[in-house]
């Protein structure tokens, strides 16, 4: 159709491409505005002030109440198991996917080998640097 290559760096963007990707992202920021309100039963209008597409800390989330408190995996096992009536410690079990043994070694191999390459590149963070003079 008309739209098939939308978006492609290979040639400018028209303004009918532009409004139909720009109605597709409202549309998505509304369903997620709706979600957060109603999952942490907030105002959307409170919701909408802070839904803007930022990156934020867990301070930050915190502050707008966006979880309840800090912790990892760990944390998470623990509270879900309390919350659903578990005695003792839960475990979580994942199914394995069944990988032929020639295919997994494959994989490894690349994978440690592309690890190794870009262990330089990677997708933007923070970092707290320090340097000892």
């Amino acid at each position: 159709g008309a739209f098939k290559d939308s978006g492609s760096p290979l040639r400018s963007m028209q303004p009918e491409e532009l409004k139909l990707l720009q109605n597709v992202v409202d549309d998505v920021h509304q369903q997620f505005v709706r979600a957060v309100s109603l999952g942490r039963n907030l105002p959307e209008d409170e919701v909408k002030l802070f839904a803007d597409g930022r990156v934020m800390t867990g301070k930050q989330a915190l502050e707008f109440k966006l979880i309840d408190e800090f912790g990892g995996l760990e944390k998470t096992k623990e509270i879900l198991g309390k919350k659903i009536g578990i005695v003792g410690y839960p475990s979580v079990i994942e199914e394995k996917e069944d990988v032929p043994f020639m295919d997994w070694l494959m994989q490894a191999v690349v994978s440690k080998s592309l690890t190794k390459k870009f262990s330089t590149v990677s997708a933007p963070r923070l970092q707290y640097l320090w340097f000892h003079k």
